[in-house]
C-alpha cells in the first residue's frame, strides 16, 4: 500500500518477537532499528509482545516531504483511535570512517506493537490488512490532496 504513494520507496517489513528483549539489548548494534524510546519506557518488550516494522524510503523533494506529512497524519489518527503505532525517522551516524553518510540514510518506520501474540501469525497480519485497509481508505478520500498545481 506504501508504494502508492508519491515518492515511496524501498518498502521492506518484518515481524519480531519483542518477548525476552532487555533496555540493555538496546545498545547492541543488531537491535539498532528498534523503536529504542517506546522500548525503554517498558524496560525492553512485554511479555507475548510482538513488533511489526515496516520501513521506507522517500526521495527527497516536495513529494516526499507532502507524503511524510500525510502518513503522519494517518498515523495519529490510528493512534488515537486506539492502535500501537507509530511513524519516526531513522538514520546511520552522519559518517562512517572517512566515508560521509549525511544525506543518504534517512528511512521512516512504521511500527505497529501487537501486545498480545500467541505464537500465530494469522491475528498479526490480520491487524496489518486492517490498517492497510484504513490506509488504502484514507489515500481515496484524500486523494486530490496528492495533485499538486506545480
Amino acid at each position: 500500500m506504501l508504494r502508492g504513494l508519491p515518492a515511496v520507496t524501498e518498502v521492506s517489513s518484518g515481524i519480531l518477537s519483542l518477548a525476552g528483549l532487555t533496555a540493555d539489548h538496546l545498545r547492541l548494534i543488531d537491535f539498532a532499528r528498534l523503536p529504542h524510546a517506546a522500548l525503554r519506557r517498558t524496560n525492553g518488550g512485554l511479555e507475548g509482545e510482538v513488533l511489526v516494522q515496516i520501513e521506507f524510503h522517500l526521495t527527497p523533494g516536495s513529494e516526499g516531504w507532502e507524503t511524510l506529512e500525510f502518513l503522519a497524519s494517518f498515523v495519529r489518527d490510528q493512534a488515537r483511535g486506539g492502535e500501537p503505532l507509530q511513524l519516526r525517522p531513522f538514520a546511520l551516524p552522519p559518517t562512517a570512517g572517512a566515508a560521509r553518510q549525511l544525506g543518504h540514510t534517512l528511512r521512516f518506520h512504521l511500527d505497529l506493537f501487537f501486545p498480545d501474540s500467541d505464537g500465530s501469525l494469522e491475528p498479526i497480519l490480520a491487524k496489518v490488512g486492517q490498517i492497510g485497509q484504513s490506509l488504502k481508505s484514507a489515500i481515496a478520500v484524500y486523494q486530490s490532496a496528492f495533485i499538486s498545481e506545480r
